[in-house]
């Protein structure tokens, strides 16, 4: 079951004033419907940030996740928080939501940027169905953009919201099933470009939607990655490389 269908007793507001979207010039996609939301009220926790170490990277870099500190900060929504979902090992950082129906993120603390590119090197270990997703625009106040895609063929783009302390809102601007999603693949790289109200989506380094976000007056925010089990709590999935450019 998707993040966005986890049972509970929220029913979160859909708005359904639909995003203009200009396609890439490779494929012309078609838009579903977009589906009716629910969540449990979660709980948000957050792991204490290790101190800073006196010489800070510059804003736009590759990680190469030799450790997972100390410029990030990780948030669980319906889980327990733990040290152990995040681990570095073997210059890749391996993520395990450790309970069912549990979404983590990891946010790069260090900048706010107005304008983004990250891209993610995903690998599936272990463990579905999943959902994994990019970030950009984090902020905790006015909300953040979402672009993730499913092990059941499908991609999601959100605005996400906190309503309240520990209780967020989804806001879906795009639904739909991809041909670069493949119940079978175990490596995806994420793009998402956050450039001048225009989110871009690319899967493997196809470029296939454009979304015009100006209506949400997002303008500057933190970036990161995101992970979610649903059913089962046995996933595991590394990040085998991440970096922010400036587009």
């Amino acid at each position: 079951m998707k993040k966005l269908f986890l049972i509970g007793l929220l029913t979160l507001t859909v708005a359904c004033q639909p995003a203009e979207s200009t396609p890439a010039p490779e494929s012309t996609p078609t838009t579903a419907p977009p589906p009716t939301l629910t969540s449990v009220p979660a709980t948000q926790t957050l792991i204490p940030t290790p101190i800073f170490s006196p010489t800070p990277p510059p804003p736009y870099f590759i990680e190469s996740f030799d450790t997972f500190a100390p410029y990030w900060k990780t948030i669980t929504i319906n889980g327990q928080a733990t040290s152990s979902q995040f681990q570095s090992q073997n210059g890749n950082l391996v993520i395990n939501p450790l309970t069912s129906n549990t979404w983590v993120y990891a946010l790069y603390d260090l900048y706010v940027y107005q304008n983004s590119k990250i891209d993610v090197l995903f690998q599936i270990n272990d463990g579905a169905p999943y959902m994994i997703g990019v970030v950009c625009m984090y902020d905790e106040s006015a909300g953040w953009f979402e672009y993730d895609i499913s092990s059941d063929g499908t991609y999601s783009v959100l605005y996400g919201q906190w309503l309240a302390d520990g209780i967020a809102q989804f806001t879906p601007l795009a639904y739909d099933s991809s041909e670069y999603i493949k119940p079978d693949q175990s490596q995806y790289e994420l793009g998402f470009e956050c450039k001048d109200n225009f989110l871009s989506l690319s899967i493997n380094g196809k470029l296939f939607r454009r979304i015009d976000v100006s209506s949400y007056e997002l303008t500057e925010g933190k970036t990161g990655i995101t992970v979610s089990s649903f059913e089962d709590p046995n996933i595991t999935i590394s990040v085998d490389s991440l970096e922010i450019t400036e587009p």
